[in-house]
């Protein structure tokens, strides 16, 4: 293991960089402590090239373990935009179809659980397609604002009919 460590002020305070290789996979660590004989790791870099954030054991290209501020984030992705739900051949599901699913799995259709969401975490890339897709529901309102335009029209002449017809039975 190499280690050097670089200590302010006695012993509370301090950095250190160090190597070490568990299980063969080369990892290169900057640590620090406050006011403590405690080391904390800052950052980890893997002989993979995994990089950690606030942990000694990055799992992933960046591993943070902690909040991210940032002023914006581009997630790359080749799932295809569901743009789909807009051609004139794409079968909407139901209402009544999506009501049962939701009654029975009490989540949307193509959307994780939350118990799914908290066992495997949330791919923020597929997240936003799966919920950009559910703009399909703004379809069924649509159509259903379609259907009650052509209702309304139904019952005006339908009343219309009505009020004729009851006048003609009062003039006999």
């Amino acid at each position: 293991m190499l280690e050097w460590t670089a200590s302010l002020w006695g012993n509370g305070f301090g950095h250190k960089i160090y190597a070490r290789d568990p299980g063969g996979r080369t990892v290169l660590n900057i640590a620090a402590r406050r006011n403590t004989w405690l080391w904390t790791d800052m950052v980890s870099l893997t002989s993979q090239g995994n990089v950690g954030i606030g942990t000694e054991n990055p799992f992933a290209k960046l591993t943070v373990n902690g909040g991210i501020l940032a002023e914006e984030v581009k997630v790359k992705s080749d799932i295809s935009v569901p743009d789909y739900v807009f051609e004139p051949d794409y079968k909407l599901s139901t209402l009544a179809e999506i009501e049962a699913y939701v009654k029975e799995h009490k989540h949307l259709p193509e959307i994780p659980s939350a118990a799914d969401i908290k066992k495997e975490g949330l791919n923020l890339a597929e997240m936003n397609l799966l919920l950009l897709k559910k703009v399909e529901l703004t379809l069924h309102l649509i159509e259903k604002e379609k259907q009650l335009e052509k209702q309304g029209i139904v019952l005006a002449e339908s009343m219309e009919e009505i009020s004729r017809i009851k006048a003609c039975l009062r003039m006999d």
